[in-house]
């Protein structure tokens, strides 16, 4: 159902004329988060509408939580339409697996197709996901910050006030980006 409305959604933004006084005159951007394979011709259909930024899923939170085989050829395809490329991981705080596990088989991942990760987006939402011992789930996230610095790459979390307090009980954050 998600993927018939992406395309849908891809088949009306390529034959929708752009409205270019507006583009031209913000400060801001179109950008999509994908969590499915995209094909080469969608995301230069993307760039065309006026997309300048795809943000793509590389942790799959399916079972034990596991790298997402679809994120090599989505930043590949992406980068070659000439969109920007951000990455996320949607963890597996329910898993057996330690944060600093999670971002590590992300990283190795990416870096055995000799891609290179500067910043990964962390996504802190769906409370109903996490555990409710908070100390765990700060724990769990702060193992993933200090793997990250391992590898000297910057973590920002996606979140929302509201999962944020669910999540951590409104836990300060020093170092990650907030979005």
């Amino acid at each position: 159902m998600v993927s018939t409305f992406l395309l849908v959604s891809l088949f009306v933004a390529c034959h929708a004329k752009a409205i270019t006084n507006l583009a031209a005159s913000s400060t801001y951007a179109y950008a999509v988060d994908l969590d499915k394979p995209v094909s080469l011709a969608s995301f230069q259909c993307m760039k065309k509408a006026g997309y300048s930024t795809a943000f793509i899923r590389a942790y799959d939170p399916s079972g034990t939580g596991k790298f997402d085989a679809n994120a090599v050829n989505n930043i590949r395809s992406a980068n070659k339409a000439g969109l920007g490329t951000e990455v996320f991981m949607t963890p597996q705080p329910r898993s057996s697996k330690k944060g600093s596990t999670q971002i590590m088989e992300l990283l190795e991942g990416l870096k055995k197709e000799n891609i290179k990760a500067t910043t990964v987006w962390v996504q802190v939402t769906s409370p109903v996901n996490w555990g409710s011992n908070v100390d765990n789930n700060i724990y769990f996230l702060n193992d993933i910050v200090s793997m990250a610095k391992y590898y000297s790459v910057r973590i920002g979390f996606y979140t929302s006030q509201y999962d944020w307090n669910q999540i951590t009980k409104g836990a300060s954050v020093q170092g990650p980006l907030l979005w």
